[in-house]
């Protein structure tokens, strides 16, 4: 009698403790965009009022390009952590996208392995290959538009890029 009680524990245990155990999020292990190696990355300031993205199907940039520049190590790290980070995101976003602010990672041939195309004025993105936490956050029902954080972090390295359309 004494055995079955013992084992009735065990297992009153172990149900509880696998109850208890913390839920992860989809976006805890995801891999972080562009999710290739790239040598680069240049900023873009474009006006696109059609919605085109920084570069096109055939990889060519947009003709509206007015200045580009390329990101120092530093501005690399804070668009990188701001694009990968859940708090990012969170806010609403409206439809218009006339993106006016590009980034291309260029791998060591130069060719591009990743882009975005940043809209300030609707408050989002779009990428090419999608960020992976974004498109977490929008299968789990969630806002996908910039935070207030986010945004700030955008806006500032817009700004310190010099580019003509950081408050729109």
């Amino acid at each position: 009698m004494k055995i079955y009680a013992f084992f009735l524990a065990i297992l009153a245990i172990s149900l509880v403790s696998c109850q208890s155990a913390p839920k992860s999020s989809v976006t805890d292990e995801l891999a972080s965009f562009p999710k290739k190696e790239f040598a680069k990355v240049v900023a873009y300031d474009y006006e696109s009022m059609q919605g085109d993205y920084i570069l096109n199907k055939n990889g060519e940039l947009h003709p509206s390009v007015k200045a580009e520049k390329e990101l120092t190590e530093e501005q690399q790290k804070l668009l990188l952590a701001t694009l990968n980070s859940k708090n990012s995101y969170g806010g609403s976003v409206t439809r218009c996208f006339y993106p006016r602010l590009g980034f291309v990672f260029y791998n060591a041939a130069d060719e591009p392995v990743g882009q975005v195309s940043i809209c300030f004025q609707c408050n989002q993105q779009v990428a090419g290959p999608q960020i992976p936490v974004q498109e977490a956050l929008l299968a789990e029902g969630e806002l996908i538009g910039y935070s207030a954080l986010g945004r700030e972090k955008l806006l500032e390295l817009c700004q310190s890029l010099g580019f003509s359309n950081c408050n729109e």
